[in-house]
């Protein structure tokens, strides 16, 4: 006696995602081979191949029928298929990834105002370095945006996909990345600060793991911007002096010690380029 269908039960779960349970009798003997055959099947149905059910449960159970009310028994086999998430699908099918996005606002110390006049810290046109501007009403930090990427992914080699990138944390990225740059980011636009990684539920050869790129918010801002630092001078300045009502004594003068800038600056790159192409690739499926 072969395999028989005795009744299927089909609906739909979601936009695009179905269920389809199937039960069958089976001779006992038969039991476990049939059961590791419909595991690997795909049930024809209502839906495009991209949403078509996969087994997800399989079981069986001895004696549950007689055939045809007689006294030969027979077992029953329940398979359960659905369209899979989007996780189950990167578990079953290594080395997929998809992007997820989380968008904030990160506190910025101001120094100059949007005309570029300078609002806080020693004044640069002043050869004394006396001249000193400070806040004194409102916020000294504006709001500014910043976007995190993170690439999740399922890989089924860490040496590949987590080690080889531990050492590039820091970096930013020299090419254009497809899936992120989408968003907005540009090359060296995105800096790569934190990576995780955990085996998956059944294999521990196989890892989620986790990538966090961050984007300044802004297009055409770099991580890659030239840091530029200027020179001062501690130098001794006469100043006037001033009586205990602030008044300044007249021929009256002092000798300080202040910083003075000068027109020396020195610029510095601090983050250094890298390609990850290799994570990019995870997300183009």
């Amino acid at each position: 006696m072969a395999i028989s269908l005795l009744k299927t039960r089909t609906r739909q779960i979601g936009t695009g995602a179905w269920q389809s349970v199937e039960e069958y009798s089976c001779p006992n003997s038969q039991l476990v081979g049939e059961a590791a055959t419909l595991w690997a099947r795909t049930p024809a149905g209502p839906w495009s191949t991209q949403a078509a059910p996969v087994a997800v449960d399989v079981g069986y159970e001895k004696n549950a029928y007689r055939v045809g009310g007689g006294t030969v028994p027979s077992g029953r086999i329940v398979a359960v298929y659905r369209t899979l998430t989007v996780d189950e699908y990167m578990e079953r099918v290594t080395n997929k990834g998809v992007v997820l996005v989380k968008s904030l606002a990160r506190g910025e110390q101001i120094v100059t105002d949007r005309d570029d006049n300078i609002i806080q810290g020693i004044d640069p046109t002043d050869i004394t370095g006396r001249t000193v501007w400070k806040i004194v009403e409102g916020s000294s930090l504006a709001a500014k945006p910043q976007t995190v990427f993170t690439v999740h992914a399922c890989v089924r080699s860490k040496s590949m996909y987590i080690d080889a990138f531990t050492s590039f944390l820091g970096y930013t990225n020299s090419t254009f990345m497809t899936q992120l740059g989408k968003w907005g980011a540009g090359k060296r636009e995105l800096l790569l600060v934190q990576i995780g990684a955990q085996p998956t539920r059944y294999k521990k050869s196989h890892y989620w793991v986790d990538y966090a790129f961050l984007w300044t918010g802004e297009r055409g801002k770099t991580w890659d911007t030239i840091t530029l630092a200027r020179k001062f001078e501690r130098k001794a300045v006469q100043i006037p002096q001033l009586d205990t009502d602030g008044v300044e004594v007249t021929g009256g003068e002092k000798v300080v010690h202040t910083l003075v800038p000068t027109e020396d600056t020195r610029s510095a790159r601090v983050y250094t380029s890298e390609n990850f192409d290799r994570i990019n690739r995870l997300c183009l499926w």
